[in-house]
């Protein structure tokens, strides 16, 4: 029997033994046809199941948004001027380098010949010098006379009695430049249609980025929402906590008031008891005899609860007769109070700040979630290579910083110079005075001093002249002012520029996060439609491999059923046969029967059980049924199989329960969500499920 599997998305057929070994040559009849039918299936299948896969595979492509790309940048002046790029420049500017046919470059393939060149410069040079001139001449001759022989030797010989295959090699780096320039036109057409299929994915990739980014906007909302509650809460809570806490700290300062009081009047009682306790006991006694006698205890003249009463009216008095300040001073909050009370509000102010918000533990493991818990650095990007002194853009403005640099500020007024700019000239005289008049002092270079003495001072007035004193004369010159005007414009300029540039970046970082976090989703996305995909595939490989189980049993089940129908049938005309001689043998010979019959029950009643000994009826069965068990013992295995083989009827009604079977599941579909039911390109699958 054929059992089908489905391995990494193909279905394939198994072979595995029937159930019962008397079923093999049944089974094996009744599946030819399931077979070959089935065969055409699982063709079928495969190609419907290879075009879900073309039609549904996601690109593994990284998102198609186009990355970031400096506006002034390309490949012929790049910003980042490097070393490779010179040599570029120099190589194009010099053109390509001549090179043999044999594809080898200018030193290789000229080898002997700048050998040769090199030689004769090393002995010319020889020639010159005092000690080897004599080697270099004596060896001029052979050196020339024996690289000429080893030249034909090792290059000349080739180009003699053959013919030359420069033409070949042309033809053939031709034609090797026309198939590169195929084999280029050919990939540029495969990326392209690779970029084509990535772009077709992301179209539909567009709505679920939409409902996304609606879906992040209400979850912030949300999230801010709590936040600000969660707040409001904060505050709220921190204030009770200060009423609270400085109403207890109030109550304390009374307790302790009212404590010091009741101390003052214990230490009055102690005294009064030390000094008129006899008094203080008979006056006490008799304000209890008293209390016995109206028969309830009031205390009336009892000198302690006197002596109590008027040590606290004192001190209370003496409160009373404070200002309400003063009052509220003895209960206010003191400076440790204070400073706890503002100890714990800062404690639960930063312990709120510091509390992580409550998100689902899922939203933590991304790893936008795990940034250092520190304030955003309102930062714009920088350039790696970009810096004041070298700047990226090397633009027209940063060449004139350069040279106003280099040449050092403008002659301005000395109001706004400071000593060494506004005297340099003057300065510059004196420096040189006393350089010469050092150098004047000394042995080898006081003739040099004194003979440049006159004209140093002469040029230096003349200089002088040239470059300051022409501007006192006459009328004032502008040019310094225009100088200024023209500064101050190229500095806006370059402001404005900067400026401009620093919009312009923040523009693209705009775009360059949405595309971090589009990419990211995508990533995502590409993951999870990728695990829905093979957990579907996988249960209905599941499904499948159930299915063609279930039919396979219910086949073998419905088979064996057929047999023992058959079976029973056959036991039935058996019987059958036996009752019929039965009857006939009664018809004939019934007298004879019923005595042998009453003779056996006799016997049977004498011994107590009934043996049925010598029963003619039992005797008249058994032979029937042996005559007929004889009959098909008598027949060959094959013609015995037949008796209980199943027939034409049979076989259809179980080939028809399997095909239906087969079209139910085939036409079945699968256990999907309703939302994915509701995408187009599932309703388009599902469309043409089981057609």
């Amino acid at each position: 029997m054929q059992f089908l599997v489905k391995s990494s998305g193909r279905v394939g057929f198994f072979g595995f033994a029937t159930a019962t070994a008397s079923h093999k040559d049944i089974a094996g009849k009744n599946f030819q046809r399931f077979q070959s039918k089935y065969a055409e299936y699982v063709t079928q299948f495969n190609q419907k199941l290879e075009a879900i896969e073309k039609e549904n595979k996601a690109p593994n492509v990284a998102p198609q948004g186009k990355v970031f790309e400096h506006p002034y940048n390309n490949p012929h002046n790049p910003v980042n001027f490097s070393g490779i790029k010179s040599s570029e420049l120099f190589y194009n500017f010099i053109g390509p380098e001549q090179v043999s046919p044999h594809y080898e470059n200018f030193l290789v393939a000229r080898k002997y010949l700048l050998l040769t060149y090199g030689g004769l410069i090393v002995i010319g040079f020889a020639a010159g010098t005092t000690n080897l001139h004599w080697i270099a001449k004596s060896s001029f001759l052979p050196f020339l006379f024996w690289m000429q022989i080893m030249y034909f030797y090792l290059e000349g010989r080739k180009s003699f009695m053959k013919p030359l295959l420069a033409r070949f090699y042309r033809r053939v780096a031709g034609n090797e430049c026309f198939q590169l320039d195929q084999y280029y036109h050919e990939n540029m057409q495969l990326k392209i249609r690779t970029l084509l299929e990535a772009a077709k994915g992301q179209i539909e990739y567009g709505q679920l980025h939409k409902e996304f980014r609606d879906v992040k906007a209400e979850l912030i909302n949300t999230f801010l929402m709590n936040e600000q509650l969660n707040l409001q809460r904060h505050v709220a809570e921190r204030s009770q906590n200060i009423l609270k806490q400085a109403q207890q700290a109030e109550q304390i300062n009374q307790n302790r008031l009212l404590s010091d009081i009741i101390e003052a009047a214990q230490k009055s009682l102690d005294t009064n008891l030390k000094s008129n306790l006899p008094e203080i006991q008979k006056a006490s006694f008799k304000s209890a005899l008293r209390g016995l006698a109206q028969g309830k205890m009031t205390y009336e003249n009892d000198p302690l609860i006197d002596m109590i009463l008027k040590t606290i009216r004192e001190h209370v008095s003496k409160i009373q007769n404070l200002s309400p300040a003063e009052q509220k001073k003895l209960i206010s909050l003191s400076k440790d109070q204070l400073a706890a009370i503002q100890a714990n509000d800062k404690k639960a102010k930063e312990d709120f700040l510091r509390a992580e918000p409550k998100i689902d533990q899922t939203l933590k493991n991304y790893d936008n979630n795990k940034a250092p818990n520190v304030a955003p650095q309102g930062k714009v990007f920088e350039h790696p290579y970009n810096n004041p002194h070298n700047p990226v853009n090397f633009s027209g403005i940063k060449s004139s910083e350069l040279f106003y640099n280099f040449i050092g500020p403008e002659q301005v007024s000395p109001h706004y110079e400071n000593f060494l700019v506004a005297r340099k000239y003057l300065l510059l005289t004196y420096g040189g005075l006393i350089v010469i008049g050092f150098a004047a002092g000394t042995t080898n270079l006081h003739w040099i001093a004194k003979s440049s003495f006159l004209p140093f001072l002469f040029w230096m007035q003349i200089m002088y002249f040239y470059l300051e004193g022409r501007k006192s004369f006459m009328k004032p010159l502008l040019a310094r002012f225009y100088r200024r005007v023209a500064g101050n414009e190229c500095f806006q300029l370059d402001q404005y520029y900067h400026e401009n540039m620093q919009l312009k970046i923040r523009t693209l970082l705009e775009a360059a996060k949405g595309q971090i976090e589009y990419g990211q989703l995508h990533k995502e996305f590409r993951d999870v439609k990728a695990e829905l995909i093979n957990t579907f595939l996988m249960n209905e490989q599941l499904n499948l491999q159930r299915h063609v189980a279930e039919r396979s049993q219910n086949i073998l089940k419905q088979a064996q059923q057929a047999e023992q129908i058959n079976q029973n049938r056959l036991l039935s005309d058996i019987i059958e046969a036996a009752q019929k001689s039965l009857d006939t043998n009664l018809k004939s010979n019934l007298p004879e029967i019923q005595k042998a019959s009453f003779k056996s029950a006799l016997r049977g009643l004498a011994q107590g059980k009934m043996t049925y000994e010598n029963d003619p009826l039992i005797d008249m069965i058994l032979k029937t049924i042996r005559e007929h068990v004889s009959k098909i013992q008598n027949l060959s295995p094959a013609e015995q199989k037949k008796l209980i083989s199943l027939s034409k009827d049979q076989l259809a009604a179980i080939q028809a329960n399997d095909k239906k079977a087969k079209e139910d599941f085939l036409r079945a579909e699968p256990k999907i969500d309703q939302t994915l039911k509701n995408y187009d390109n599932v309703k388009r699958q599902l469309a043409s499920w089981g057609q």
